[in-house]
């Protein structure tokens, strides 16, 4: 127990004028000094993503105001995963080979399904070695809703000696 938090959250507001938001800015100190000062921003999306919200409204955390650079994880958006399993769900009917997963010996991996998949548990492993060493993780996106608890999920199992073991691993 290393007293670091993990929080996640949606994206600041800050728009293409960048205003400022005192809560905002004095939570995120919240947030540091709760975890011992140690605090690492997070943004689950790409750069791209997150200038694009700026037109509207949204956009990311200026690293002047927090005291803080962002990382972004540029994680796909709920669209392209869908996307992604749909294309693997129609090989797998294609294949008529229902018992076998479409990912078997000797046949290639639908690649954009398991890159999303590495890019999350890559992401969730980031954010739990961080916590495991003590420092506290701030974790937004655009609304917080899709790739944030992904990332945040896994990486509470990562750091759970329970569910790392097989008993664990059985009832996930």
């Amino acid at each position: 127990v290393t007293g670091a938090v993990l929080v996640r959250g949606a994206q600041p507001q800050p728009g293409l004028l960048q205003k400022r938001s005192a809560a905002d800015e004095r939570w995120v100190e919240l947030v540091r000094a709760a975890g011992g000062g140690r605090l690492m921003l997070f943004d689950a999306r790409s750069p791209l993503a997150a200038a694009a919200n700026k037109l509207r409204g949204g956009g990311v955390e200026a690293a002047k105001r927090y005291g803080q650079q962002v990382v972004f994880l540029g994680l796909p958006n709920v669209h392209a995963v869908k996307h992604a399993y749909r294309v693997l769900m129609a090989k797998a009917r294609a294949s008529k080979i229902r018992q076998q997963l479409p990912f078997s010996a000797g046949r290639h991996v639908e690649r954009p399904w398991l890159s999303i998949q590495a890019a999350i548990l890559g992401a969730a492993s980031r954010v739990a070695l961080l916590l495991h060493e003590g420092t506290s993780v701030l974790l937004h996106c655009t609304d917080g809703w899709d790739r944030t608890p992904q990332v945040t999920g896994v990486a509470l199992l990562l750091l759970d000696p329970f569910y790392r073991s097989i008993d664990g691993f059985a009832i996930l």
